[in-house]
């Protein structure tokens, strides 16, 4: 199955882990990173920017940035994944949403203040031609902030290991998991921090800041108890202090 395949095919669930009361590993893990990535943004980005969310899925990031008056554009290779959203805000002139690949993206260089990519490298067989793309793109003085799973991150490091073994079984066996991104055969890298940082500093870009978050071992998309979600912040909070460096999401912020 391709990555647009797999998209078109899961996006209501991605839209409901994001915007509904939907309380699952991976959407409380993705609140977090949303909230990491929008506090690097108000570190980096200025106010009334041109931004484009590369691999915007169900553009989580689209009304905050839209409330700090920015000008937002989101792109992703399935419209499945933002076509709710796109109806939502069809009335704000200053969204837009375009259907397209992070390899090759649909806009005039150095037309943007502020690319986002979150969540999308991991989907690709290389980083080289996005990099080069956010690049071409970015104004000089641009900010890029990405993240990708960490492979210094011991489960996924075993994850990573297993997978061509496992999942193929689990397809057979466990039908029911065929929507994971771990089972269904679509390309999911887990990458090195310390060898992403040397590929992107050849670009060239400067890194201005790098974090991880997600200390919680995920296998599955898990349901979570309510009862459970302050045992996760907590041993988030304590990741970060034992282990920094170590979490599930990387995510940097780049200079052009």
């Amino acid at each position: 199955m391709d990555t647009k395949e797999f998209y078109d095919q899961v996006s209501p669930a991605y839209y409901r882990e994001t915007y509904e009361d939907v309380s699952t590993l991976t959407s409380i893990a993705r609140s977090i990173r949303t909230q990491t990535v929008l506090e690097m943004m108000r570190r980096h980005v200025a106010p009334e920017s041109v931004v484009a969310d590369l691999g915007c899925g169900p553009a989580q990031f689209a009304d905050a940035i839209l409330d700090g008056h920015n000008k937002y554009i989101g792109l992703d290779i399935s419209r499945e994944m933002y076509v709710r959203t796109a109806e939502r805000l069809a009335a704000n002139t200053r969204a837009s949403f375009l259907e397209g690949s992070v390899e090759s993206v649909p806009l005039p260089s150095e037309s943007l203040d502020a690319v986002i990519c979150i969540g999308v490298l991991e989907y690709l067989p290389r980083n080289a031609e996005a990099l080069r793309e956010i690049h071409r793109t970015l104004r000089k003085g641009g900010i890029a902030i990405i993240s990708f799973p960490n492979l210094h991150f011991p489960m996924f490091f075993l994850r990573a290991a297993l997978r061509p073994v496992i999942a193929p079984v689990l397809r057979r066996i466990a039908p029911q998991l065929r929507n994971t991104v771990y089972v269904s055969g679509t390309i999911h890298r887990t990458m090195s921090p310390t060898w992403f940082i040397k590929e992107v500093e050849q670009v060239p870009f400067r890194v201005l800041e790098k974090v991880t978050h997600a200390y919680f071992p995920l296998l599955f998309n898990h349901a979570l108890p309510r009862t459970m979600v302050p045992l996760y912040l907590k041993w988030e909070r304590l990741g970060k202090r034992l282990a920094p460096g170590m979490g599930a999401n990387f995510i940097v912020c780049l200079e052009k």
